[in-house]
């Protein structure tokens, strides 16, 4: 609905039509706001805003004025800024007043020159109050002359580091008159003048106070104190001077105080003379001395005339060396610019220089220094002093703990006008900038200019390097992060419970994703940069002494002090030797070396950028374990060798390389070898089994073959680490209990992620790509619950939580079950819910409870039911979990048939099964008895337990293997032909030659058990066994499909290009190729490898031959593939080859491709013919492919010439 508005007050102030205010003139303004309803609408409340209306500003700007000093002054004239609208002066109640507090001037009584203040005041006005601004009026004799300084100083950026000024002065007529101007900048916190060499200015008096005592160090160090000049009253030794104020010396003793100010090596003095007499006797300007041995120098006018002379007191006492221009460089009633350089960078050859006015006047080398050092001398400085003291002014005085080049003293100099126009940038804002000119004997002081100086912020932007995923119990780690100002980078983290930040170094608390934020709040240069998120992910995959049980010693390289802080070279004795070993298994069992001679090393960022500790043996260097470890079981042992020899890496009879470099686990106490194929000179993760009778080793998960069993000897305690052993250890874990290989094969994960060693691990590993978890969230799996039968047996509940971990139940109706354990026991009829919970640990999150109903009803009549259980197959130690297989159906006489949960219970022997039978092995050899049983329900009578027995074996499993996707060889498209092919890459780990079955032998034909022959198109599934032996059970068996496809020209190139040999034998036919033929290139060769016309393999044959007579194009073929030439006993020479068939007159159907095969006759080798020759008979092969032999029609008789055949191969 529309609102109206109403003026209650100030009529005089605003103008109200509508909804547009017009304002007028100040004054409070009360506007009412109203809707008064309509059919369905209730009048609104009213709304009262109230506003004052202010005045305006308006700026008076009075401008400055020029006369001599005889003159009246001038009409003074202003200007205003600020009018609204089309106001203007007229608008005002009363005007501007202009006055100065100086009379008019006249030859009688002429007006002292200087500048005078021109005040605005008076205005009056209801609209706007005012600001003055005043003029400056120049009454002086000299030239006028003005300053331009119209620099455009807007929108300077803020990392700009410096910026040159450059206004001039001129002449009201225009003609330059190249006096320096010095600027003043009003606000310091965004620019200010740059001194040259401000990095190394150790004090630095401008003297541009003008009262009292006091002369103060811009630098803040050295503050200076007049003594016996005159501060104060008309006769003040402040005075105007080169830059703003300086002081006049000449007073007898009349002197400027500053304190000990050190020189340290070398120094720079600088400092404006202005010279009163150069007639004078010799007058101190400035010195350093006063107490005896610790005097520096003296700087001096000579006697008589405008010369400078520098006493550098060498020795610290009264004895001179002087440094004195050969002219004279002062002139009288003049500025000029004096600097003294010291060098001492050269102790061989120190020098002094003196410079005048930018230009070097002298220069004296080979300067003497003894007595007491620089930096030792405590004389005072001062400034003047003497009873004979430098006549004149001094100014802008400035002492440097460094040797200024030429360069650096002409920019102090700057022609003259010092080095006040360049601007330091320090941070965004708004300031004044004055531009200044004093004039000089010819032109009078300049009216200041003013320029404002606009300085903003730079945008910046951050990078920020991703954060790893980490886990609970890593170090402390740094952020990477960097922004394009350069400023510090602030961090935020998304959840401190689950990480935290101290300036950069990121604190692990907990696990789940966090959100790190940099972010940088810009300063006075830089504006805020946009914040960058990394995400990573905090996990439990670090181990912890408890993850598995047993855990007796751990030795941890990134943590050699067990302090949970990553070490530095700090933690170690000189020469990063290693006193003790940390056990961060929680047993304290610390190896240490007292002798230092006998310590390992520490050294850093060496695997996987992380430390390890490295071991001489020839030089004895080892660990004694404190307290021995018996009965040990299981290793897990990070290392690599650089002497290679038998060590003891522990202590006793167990060794863990063998005398070639190979990692072993040779036992001298029980006579067991095992011995792998991977060097010593590498990293591996090692683990090793070394219980009596079932000793195991797997380098890099693989395990390694078993040389000789030995006996069942115990092997002996462990009470060394480094025995024997030359070369870095990173980790060490020894276990006193079997470790299963579920967490053998989680600890090997452990290691491998974290000592950068996963490409050693097989890609089968099942943690090659990811680490394995050691806590973290889990689940819960319950099965459904059947309905019971009041008066049932107490059975057993059967959930699960995938970390491990007990359950625990909770029944809702105690009057129905209660739960002892996982025991149920019925107590009455009706429902109740059960839920199952764990409530997780240090590391496992809780997880969520599962529930289920339980229904009791009144008992009834029953079925029976029966248990299958299948039979457990062998197994061996090292087995993975598996899952067990039985069921239970009842038997549908009275009711529906069920099919009743079945639970498990390991009966005896090394293995442990859960609620849901998935059976873990102990890793021991023996008979394990597992028990099926299913406890029934309201309908099913309980069944009657079935056991099963299987064997848990010492020897090793095989696997049947296959090459990858992508990979050469392996099972792929095949061409149908008549050869067997041998499957490459399909092989048993163990190295027993496999068995092969066809499912259909008229499509594949096994040849020799382990070869195949495609003989027509179609698919076909291959069975493939590896038996047992000694050593290994035999393998699960595979069973994979293999299509066989026609054969043609690109069929044949495909399978070709997937020949294990292909990549091979085509680089060792490229080199053949160039050199014979240089001219050609590796990929021009490549081509040629695959044409018909060449031979790939060099077995004489082309690749259009070979695929005609379906040989192989790679490699030797067997004799019966080849051309057979032989002569039987008729004499007549006879030619068999194999080739495809034909289907009228052409191999098309049969080859893929036409084929001409010429079967040709000659005499002498040299003419060939198709006459005198005939097919004698053809052999089916299969695959499209016949034998053919061609026989000559005449024989080979004595005094006749011989028969030669040949067969060649045309395509049309």
């Amino acid at each position: 609905l529309p609102v109206s508005l109403e003026l209650v007050d100030g009529n005089s102030s605003v103008d109200l039509n509508g909804t547009i205010l017009t304002i007028r003139s100040p004054g409070m303004v009360r506007i009412k706001a109203t809707q008064v309803g309509g059919l369905e609408w209730l009048a609104a409340e009213p709304v009262f805003l109230d506003l004052q209306i202010m005045k305006k500003e308006l700026v008076v700007r009075v401008n400055d004025q020029f006369r001599k000093t005889d003159q009246a002054n001038p009409l003074f004239t202003y200007g205003f800024n600020g009018f609204a609208y089309d106001d203007n002066e007229s608008d005002l109640i009363q005007s501007v007043s202009v006055t100065t507090s100086v009379a008019d001037g006249n030859a009688s009584n002429p007006t002292p020159e200087g500048l005078y203040s021109i005040n605005g005041t008076g205005v009056l006005s209801d609209k706007y109050f005012v600001t003055y601004l005043d003029g400056k009026l120049t009454v002086s004799n000299k030239t006028q002359h003005e300053l331009i300084f119209d620099q455009n100083l807007s929108s300077i950026s803020a990392t700009l580091s410096t910026l040159s000024l450059n206004g001039y002065s001129r002449t009201l007529d225009g003609n330059l008159t190249n006096l320096p101007l010095l600027y003043q900048v009003e606000d310091e916190t965004v620019a200010r003048i740059l001194t040259t060499r401000q990095d190394v200015l150790l004090a630095y008096w401008k003297l541009d106070e003008n009262l009292y005592s006091g002369a103060k160090d811009s630098m803040g160090n050295y503050n200076g104190t007049l003594l016996d000049l005159n501060v104060t009253g008309s006769s003040k030794d402040w005075l105007p001077a080169r830059f703003g104020n300086g002081v006049r010396l000449g007073a007898s003793n009349g002197r400027i105080e500053a304190g000990s100010v050190p020189f340290d090596g070398s120094f720079t003095i600088s400092l404006w003379l202005n010279s009163s007499d150069l007639n004078s006797s010799g007058a101190q300007i400035l010195a350093k001395d006063g107490f005896p041995s610790m005097n520096v120098c003296r700087l001096s006018k000579v006697n008589g005339n405008g010369n400078i002379a520098f006493d550098f007191l060498t020795d610290g006492n009264s004895t001179p060396f002087t440094l004195q221009s050969p002219s004279p460089v002062l002139t009288q009633n003049e500025w000029v610019h004096i600097a003294v350089v010291y060098d001492d960078s050269n102790d061989s050859n120190r020098t002094l220089s003196l410079f005048a006015d930018g230009n070097l006047s002298n220069k004296l080398s080979s300067v003497p220094v003894s007595g007491f050092p620089l930096n030792q001398r405590f004389s005072p400085f001062k400034i003047g002093g003497s009873v004979s003291p430098f006549d004149g002014v001094v100014d802008d005085i400035r002492i440097y703990s460094d040797d200024l080049n030429q360069s650096e003293i002409n920019q102090i100099y700057g022609s003259g006008g010092g080095d006040f126009k360049t601007l330091e940038i320090i941070g965004a804002g708004i300031t004044k900038v004055t531009a200044i000119q004093d004039g000089n004997t010819v032109y009078a002081p300049a009216l200041p200019a003013d320029n404002y100086l606009t300085v903003v912020k730079a945008p910046q932007a951050l990078s920020f390097a991703p954060i790893l995923d980490h886990a609970v119990g890593d170090f402390p780690f740094y952020l990477d992060a960097n922004s394009t100002s350069g400023l510090p980078i602030q961090f935020a983290t998304s959840d401190p419970s689950k990480a935290t930040i101290i300036g950069s170094k990121v604190f692990i608390q907990g696990t789940g994703l966090v959100t790190i934020t940099a972010f940088q709040n810009g300063d006075n240069r830089f504006d805020s940069a946009l914040g960058v998120d990394q995400n990573f992910t905090i996990g439990y995959g670090n181990l912890f002494s408890d993850s598995a049980p047993g855990l007796k010693l751990w030795f941890d390289a990134t943590d050699v002090n067990a302090d949970n802080e990553p070490d530095d070279i700090f933690d170690f004795i000189s020469g990063s030797r290693v006193s003790m070993w940390g056990d961060k298994s929680g047993n304290t069992n610390n190896p240490i070396q007292a002798t230092i001679s006998n310590m390992p090393r520490w050294t850093p960022q060496s695997l996987n950028e992380k430390p390890i500790v490295t071991f001489d043996s020839s030089s004895g260097e080892l660990f004694n374990i404190q307290s021995a470890v018996s009965n040990p079981e299981f290793i897990f042992i990070v290392h690599k060798q650089s002497v290679l020899g038998t060590s003891s890496v522990l202590g006793g009879d167990l060794s863990t390389t063998n005398p070639d470099g190979f990692f072993s686990l040779e036992d001298s106490a029980s006579g067991v070898e095992i011995l792998s194929d991977v060097n010593t000179s590498n990293w591996a993760v090692n683990s090793l089994r070394i219980i009596p009778g079932g000793q195991s080793l797997w380098v890099n998960g693989t395990v390694a073959p078993l040389v000789s069993s030995g006996d069942s000897n115990l092997t002996s305690a462990f009470d060394k680490l480094g025995e024997s052993f030359t070369g870095d250890i990173a980790e060490v874990l020894v276990y006193n209990q079997s470790v299963n290989s579920v967490n053998r094969q989680k600890i090997e994960g452990y290691l491998a992620h974290k000592w950068g060693l996963t490409s050693n691990l097989e890609l089968i590993h099942p943690y090659y790509s990811n680490p394995p978890s050691f806590g973290g969230p889990q689940s819960i799996t319950f099965p459904p619950l059947v309905d019971k039968a009041f008066g049932d047996s107490s059975f057993p509940l059967l959930a699960v939580a995938t970390s491990g971990l007990p359950i625990t139940y909770i029944s809702s109706n105690p009057s129905v079950a209660t739960i002892t354990g996982n025991l149920v026991t019925i107590t009455g009829k009706g429902s109740t819910t059960i839920s199952a919970m764990q409530l997780g640990d240090d590391r496992y999150h809780p997880a969520n409870p599962v529930s289920q109903v339980l229904t009791v009803i009144h008992p009834g009549v029953k079925d029976d039911q029966i248990i299958t259980f299948e039979l457990i197959p062998e197994k061996v130690r090292d087995d993975p979990a598996f899952e067990l297989n039985a069921t239970a159906v009842s038997s549908g006489i009275n009711h529906p048939v069920f099919n009743l949960p079945v639970s498990f219970v390991v009966n005896s022997g090394p293995a442990s099964v859960n609620s849901v039978g998935i059976v873990t092995l102990d890793g021991m050899e023996g008979n394990v008895s597992i028990t099926a049983s299913q406890s029934g329900s309201a309908y099913v009578n309980p069944a009657t337990p079935v056991t099963q027995v299987f064997y848990v074996s010492s020897k090793q499993r095989q696997e049947i293997r296959f090459p990858s996707l992508g990979q050469p060889g392996g099972l792929r498209d095949t061409p149908r032909g008549h050869r067997p092919l041998v499957l490459q890459g399909v092989r048993s780990t163990s190295g027993i030659p496999l068995q092969i079955t066809s499912s259909n032998s008229s499509i594949v034909r096994v040849f020799k058990g382990n070869q195949i022959i495609p003989l027509m198109e179609g698919m076909v599934d291959l069975t493939f066994n590896a038996p047992g032996n000694a050593s290994f059970v035999a393998a699960e068996s595979v069973t994979k499909s293999l299509r066989i496809i026609g054969a043609d020209k690109f069929a044949w190139r495909q399978y070709r290009k997937s020949d294990v040999r292909y990549t091979g034998i085509q680089d060792r036919f490229i080199d053949r190729l160039m050199l014979k033929n240089p001219l050609l290139n590796v990929m021009e060769s490549r081509k040629v490898f695959n044409e018909d016309y060449s031979d790939s393999d060099g077995d004489g044959y082309s690749n259009l031959f070979e695929r005609a007579i379906g040989s192989d194009s790679l490699g030797p073929d067997r004799g019966q593939d080849l051309p057979v030439l032989s002569i039987h006993d008729d004499n007549k020479t006879r030619i068999s080859f194999v080739r495809y068939k034909e289907d009228g007159n052409s191999t098309i159907n049969s080859a893929g491709e036409s084929f001409i095969y010429k079967v040709e006759q000659s005499n002498d080798l040299q003419t060939w013919n198709q006459s005198g020759i005939s097919l004698e008979r053809s052999v089916d092969l299969g695959g499209g492919l016949e034998r053919q032999t061609w026989v000559a029609d005449d024989s080979n008789l004595p005094g006749r010439s011989r028969k030669f055949l040949r067969v060649r191969v045309l395509v049309p």
